[in-house]
């Protein structure tokens, strides 16, 4: 799952939200110095990516992506599967997608003064240029692999990420529909628990 998904899944609750957010970004040391009350979102996010790549559903998908996307065939999963929550959002939630981003943004905001300096002006950009709708638009899927290919250390096969989710967006939607709701279920019973 990419950032839309993991902030869906932190259910409004800020620390939450932010740990799970800026877990990916932050080093090691960094999460180490963060203040414990973000745990449960760095545990969380964690218990996210666990059970995305242990699903049935999501190693079926990776087995299709992978001819396209070779070792990066999870990762081009977790960017397709942001879009398609975007396109399937009224049946995952009841808050309007629009409110949902600005709550996001809002709680990032309040929250400036735990993001790392270095990170500060990234979130910054991100906010400004809501990446969180630009997600769920084939415009903003273009520049979200463009910009993970020039991440890469490997041959990725990223360029041709948008034929590739046109071809398998059937299948993509009915494995994600039958992925989803477990991770729901899981991530609710972790906050809840």
């Amino acid at each position: 799952m990419n950032y839309l998904a993991h902030l869906f899944l932190s259910r409004q609750h800020p620390d939450a939200v932010m740990g799970n957010f800026l877990t990916d970004m932050m080093t090691i040391s960094e999460i180490k110095k963060w203040p414990g009350k973000f745990d449960s979102g760095v545990l969380l996010h964690r218990r996210i990516d666990a059970f995305t790549d242990r699903h049935e559903a999501n190693i079926t998908m990776k087995r299709i992506l992978r001819p396209y996307f070779h070792k990066y065939a999870g990762v081009a999963l977790d960017l397709y599967y942001d879009y398609i929550l975007g396109q399937n959002w009224e049946l995952y939630s009841d808050m309007s997608f629009p409110v949902f981003t600005q709550t996001q943004y809002h709680i990032f905001q309040s929250h400036e003064d735990a993001i790392p300096s270095r990170l500060q002006i990234v979130v910054k950009r991100m906010i400004a240029g809501d990446f969180l709708h630009r997600y769920i638009t084939i415009g903003g899927q273009a520049f979200a692999f463009s910009s993970m290919d020039r991440r890469a250390r490997f041959e990725t096969g990223f360029e041709k990420a948008i034929e590739v989710l046109e071809l398998h967006m059937d299948d993509l939607t009915k494995h994600f529909h039958l992925f989803f709701p477990d991770m729901m279920e899981s991530a609710e019973s972790f906050l809840n628990g």
